[in-house]
């Protein structure tokens, strides 16, 4: 029997094992500090009990009941124990603005310290502003209401320089004094490096209500935080929302008749900017004219039934919110009735697609909490807010994040609350994109993705409750588990002229990976699926 040595430079808890595998060859040189006994069972294969490091949600590293298993046999039981895929994507905030200080998280203290900053301007009324040498340090944001600062293709491109090491301060201040002379302020620049933690009260009683990351960071300390999910592009939310159904943001040409015939080839290129929907040349449309996973759902044999539901405005006060979470509708946002945060209506493919095959629909989120009320849901379903509930900075609009995450958690809630659903689903939570806060992460080189988001998964199956995953991962790994689960793998792409295949990247983690399909599964944890998140006391 050959033997190696594997340790960790930190303390494990060492009634926690779980099995690892992984292939050698004689060549390998593998070094460890704190010796654990591997066994040697096969030719190319080295198998052992061990305790690895995981990070748990109170900051103690320990070790966790995580096989990993080879990728075929994951996948098939993938599709036997998941039915439902579920997508909330909230809007505009960075990774470290929400989860810069969580336990075992690649957060804040990693950021390079700030040099001192100055900034002076007249604004559009002939008022000078300006900060002198002020060191602007990532530090608490105990506030709920933020200005909305710049984060387009351009100020991303900025923000992101070329180089090695955290991403400078400098550039996001930048960014923002520039876009608005308001913003050379001491107290709205802090906004920028402001991190908010579980811990933070807004206002001093004993309120839940005050404490307005308590439910994000109680969703992370149950299941999975993602600490390196990067949005897709490097642009703000509607580029964001295209790759988030299509994969692809790209301007296309009309100017050929087939595209009045459902042909979408050669006609797109990509475009990380400003995108818009062209009209045909025979007058219709609207439309977005490459593929999108929607059709490739619709189209399948046998279809696969998906639904995209618009969030509507949440009563964040409401008193019945617990007891029937439905009355706390306050009805549709006319907001989303444009295609910035749901383009999907403006696919061409998806609009041939309903007109032949009406397997999948927009409709109201009221109607989600109406459905997981009951024994169906379809395969794939995607959630997309309303503006007040949004959690998108605008001071001028009083976009406060407490309703953001009440109206999250109400559908978690309706999920787990569900005995026919919460066990065969997977719920993906994130943000679109980065909001102009700062985070100090770079994207994998030539990647192609944008700043850092805030990324969580939630699951009875997954493999490690406050878990932190570490895995390079963009919002093209929801694609891909969608594709891989409900698609045979199948890739975007067939149906258009995009020249790659973002779900097949090198860099991009796989999502199975959060997943133990061999485990018990979990039930709805009790302080997730109770927690108190209307206005009520915190006990």
């Amino acid at each position: 029997m050959v033997k190696i040595k594997i340790t960790t430079d930190k303390t494990v808890d060492s009634t926690h094992n779980f099995d690892i595998q992984f292939s050698m060859n004689a060549t390998d040189n593998r070094s460890f500090n704190q010796a654990d006994d591997w066994s040697y069972n096969s030719s190319t294969t080295y198998v052992s009990t061990s305790a690895i490091t995981l990070a748990n949600a109170n900051g103690t590293v320990v070790g966790g009941t995580a096989p990993v298993t080879d990728r075929p046999t994951l996948l098939s039981l993938a599709r036997q124990k998941l039915k439902h895929v579920v997508i909330i994507m909230q809007e505009n905030r960075s990774f470290d603005s929400y989860f810069g200080d969580f336990p075992g998280a690649n957060g804040k203290s990693n950021a390079p310290a700030a040099t001192a900053y100055s900034c002076s301007c007249k604004d559009g009324s002939g008022v000078t502003h300006s900060v002198s040498n002020k060191y602007y340090n990532p530090a608490k944001n105990t506030g709920t209401l933020d200005w909305d600062f710049p984060h387009g293709n351009g100020d991303a491109v900025i923000e992101m320089p070329a180089g090695t090491g955290g991403l400078p301060i400098k550039n996001f201040l930048d960014r923002a004094v520039a876009s608005r002379c308001e913003y050379c302020d001491d107290a709205i620049l802090k906004q920028i490096v402001g991190y908010h933690t579980d811990s933070d009260n807004t206002t001093g009683d004993n309120t839940l209500y005050n404490y307005p990351m308590h439910n994000y960071w109680t969703m992370a300390k149950n299941f999975i935080l993602q600490d390196a999910m990067f949005e897709s592009a490097p642009s703000w939310s509607k580029v964001s929302h295209l790759f988030m159904v299509s994969g692809w943001s790209a301007a296309c040409t009309a100017n050929q008749a087939a595209r009045a015939a459902g042909d979408y080839k050669y006609s797109c290129t990509d475009n990380v900017n400003d995108v818009n929907p062209v009209n045909l040349n025979n007058g219709t449309g609207p439309f977005y004219l490459w593929d999108n996973i929607t059709h490739l759902l619709t189209t399948h044999s046998p279809p696969v039934f998906w639904t995209y539901y618009k969030g509507e405005n949440w009563d964040y006060l409401c008193g019945m919110c617990r007891a029937n979470p439905m009355s706390c509708f306050t009805g549709d946002d006319p907001f989303l009735y444009g295609d910035l945060w749901m383009p999907l209506q403006y696919f061409k493919s998806v609009s041939d697609d309903q007109t032949q095959n009406f397997v999948g629909q927009s409709l109201a989120l009221f109607y989600f909490m109406t459905m997981a009320g009951g024994d169906y849901a379809p395969a794939v379903t995607w959630i997309v807010p309303a503006n007040k509930v949004s959690e998108h900075a605008g001071i001028p609009n009083n976009i406060d994040l407490r309703w953001g995450e009440t109206y999250v958690t109400a559908i978690v809630q309706s999920i787990m609350a569900n005995s026919y659903l919460w066990p065969s689903t997977a719920i993906f939570l994130s943000w679109d994109d980065w909001g102009g806060f700062y985070d100090h992460a770079r994207p994998p080189a030539n990647s192609g993705y944008g700043l850092r988001v805030p990324g969580i998964t939630m699951s009875p199956w997954v493999n490690q409750a406050g878990y932190v995953d570490k895995q390079t991962l963009s919002h093209d790994a929801y694609l891909k588990f969608i594709e891989d689960i409900f698609l045979e793998g199948k890739r975007l792409g067939d149906n258009d002229n995009r020249t790659y295949r973002r779900e097949n990247a090198s860099q991009l983690g796989d999502l199975l990976n959060e997943f133990d399909f061999n485990r018990t599964p979990m039930s709805a944890p009790t302080e997730v699926k109770d927690v108190l998140f209307c206005w009520m006391p915190y006990y």
